[in-house]
């Protein structure tokens, strides 16, 4: 199996996203889909969807995207926003410090969010922020992110066991970790963002 690059990851995540919703993927280049789903392709879709069931149990049948009053203009504040918290929680309100929260727990959130973000954007006559969004993400992830997954076995690592045996409640609970980030993270990226006027 070649390596995997987070552009390959990101650009064939969203698109099986935006596919498994019925819209077009409206990318100008994007490496081609392998054909049955590779196993790393199936670990992460199952992934990204327990997150989005779980995140929408949380919040009583809300879509990820439901608080959204996304436009061109603040799409990448919100975008940018949501993903620093993401990231950064448990730091002060301000969002000050550089230490990036790294698990592949949240990894799979950011990926989730960015799928149900470009399905929005598509659903809501916006297909042109998708490629956006995907570079947002990859800048995201390759600036902050990159150096940590190679620590740890590589993107095909984030779905491997650990050498070290760990008890069975371990996966879901970085999964569940993930999702409880990504639900508080956009509530608070909600807040803060009327705060600052965006919405």
């Amino acid at each position: 199996m070649p390596d995997l690059t987070t552009e390959s990851v990101v650009a064939d995540y969203l698109r099986y996203k935006l596919n498994s919703e019925g819209l077009q993927c409206p990318f100008t280049e994007a490496p081609e889909r392998s054909d049955p789903p590779t196993p790393f392709q199936n670990a992460l879709r199952r992934e990204t969807r327990k997150i989005e069931v779980q995140y929408q149990r949380n919040m009583n049948g809300e879509a990820i995207t439901d608080s959204f009053h996304l436009t061109p203009t603040n799409a990448s504040s919100t975008f940018h926003s949501t993903v620093h918290v993401l990231f950064h929680s448990g730091q002060n309100a301000q969002g000050t410090g550089n230490s990036v929260q790294a698990s592949a727990g949240r990894i799979c959130s950011l990926l989730a969010f960015s799928g149900v973000f470009v399905v929005h954007c598509v659903r809501n006559e916006m297909p042109q922020l998708v490629e956006q969004v995907a570079q947002w993400t990859i800048d995201y992830i390759n600036a902050n992110l990159l150096a940590w997954i190679n620590q740890n076995g590589g993107w095909i690592g984030l779905f491997q066991p650990p050498a070290v045996p760990q008890d069975p409640w371990m996966p879901r609970y970085g999964i569940m970790l993930g999702v409880a980030a990504l639900g508080a993270v956009t509530a608070l990226a909600m807040k803060l963002a009327r705060l600052k006027g965006l919405f």
